[in-house]
């Protein structure tokens, strides 16, 4: 039996929905067509592009068997869909939406990428712990840094990351030129 290529993916980009049964647990996404008795997927990385800072990504418990509190029906109707979506389990409790705390995203026809790839994900990190939301002036959410070690908020997080990437910039010149000269 000749394997077909597609099969062999372990990474696609999808559309990012909304859970329309209301029932998919808080945090946790369906991927319909992927996630049918995979016993060995229980996360995936989702992102948006770019992916730029270590935030912008996210891993994700993946619903793969009908969850407590989901009637048979919801749950055949999400396996009834094809391939092509990520359905985010909607919020509740009044946090923020799971899809915009992937680099502002938002469940208008955003194209997600998603990674299954599990020797990939054995090295990936979740680092949500890491960030954190405030209201912005237009009474939208905007990401600030967390500092790891202290638990306080950064929001001048950029410009240290700046500050940081002029100062080895520098280091690199300085090398550059002192090897140059022997």
């Amino acid at each position: 039996a000749q394997t077909r290529d597609w099969e062999k993916l372990t990474h696609s980009y999808v559309v990012g929905v909304a859970d329309p049964t209301g029932s998919i647990p808080e945090g946790h996404i369906v991927v319909p067509g992927l996630t049918s008795n995979r016993d060995d997927l229980n996360s995936l990385f989702v992102t948006r592009c770019p992916c730029i800072r270590r935030g912008d990504g996210r891993l994700l418990p993946l619903v793969t068997s009908r969850p407590d509190g989901m009637s048979a029906k919801d749950w055949n109707f999400l396996e009834s869909l094809h391939f092509g979506c990520v359905i985010f389990g909607n919020s509740k409790n009044g946090k923020p939406e799971l899809a915009s705390s992937i680099p502002d995203g938002v469940l208008d026809e955003d194209l997600y990428f998603i990674l299954w790839n599990k020797e990939m994900l054995s090295y990936i990190e979740d680092a949500t712990a890491d960030v954190d939301y405030e209201s912005d002036a237009r009474g939208g959410l905007r990401k600030v840094a967390i500092d790891a070690q202290s638990g306080a908020r950064r929001p001048d997080w950029l410009q240290e990351a700046q500050e940081t990437m002029i100062d080895l910039k520098k280091t690199v010149q300085r090398s550059e030129a002192t090897a140059s000269r022997r």
